[in-house]
């Protein structure tokens, strides 16, 4: 059997123009790159879900501060009415809600079901429209309100929901901006 070395091997693997293969320092460069773009990686995710873990405990205490001061009398479902019929002997009273009014403290749009898509959008709130609350809803994580439009804003800068109108408004509309 020949052997698998070659006397011009010298020349062939180590000359001033032979093609580079990397080695052993190489590959520890590649693999310190690497872990520094995974570590950086890494560190925003961290950073993006501890942001937005801070930024949702402020929504949900604004949110818990209205519910126990603005709209105590308020009735919080957990999903949409259903179609099920009840038997007329079993249906209770309906208790007497308080009648709750609450100026918009931020413009946004009121719509026809507590969800954000252009199906469902009514029109426009301005700040300073007041409105009756009627129902809550916790729907996807945001809390919602059926509303009813009672008096419009003096000041309005364009055409709005008109005063009667009933639909769902998310409560950052009436938390200060």
């Amino acid at each position: 059997m020949a052997s698998p070395i070659r006397p011009d091997d010298w020349e062939r693997l180590f000359a001033v123009n032979a093609p580079r293969r990397g080695g052993p320092l190489a590959a520890l460069g590649y693999m310190l790159i690497a872990c520094f773009v995974l570590g950086a990686v890494a560190a925003a995710a961290i950073y993006f879900f501890s942001v937005r873990a801070a930024s949702d405990a402020r929504f949900y205490a604004t949110a818990t501060a209205f519910a126990r001061d603005v709209a105590p009398g308020l009735t919080a479902t957990a999903a949409a009415p259903t179609a099920t019929p009840v038997p007329a002997a079993t249906v209770a009273p309906t208790p007497t809600v308080a009648v709750v009014t609450q100026p918009i403290l931020r413009g946004g749009n009121m719509r026809s079901a507590p969800r954000v898509v252009n199906e469902t959008l009514l029109g426009l709130l301005w700040p300073g429209d007041t409105v009756q609350m009627l129902e809550g809803l916790d729907s996807e994580g945001t809390s919602w309100f059926r509303v009813r439009v009672v008096s419009a804003a003096a000041d309005r800068p364009a055409a709005g929901v008109a005063p009667g109108t009933e639909g769902w408004i998310a409560i950052v509309l009436l938390s200060p901006p």
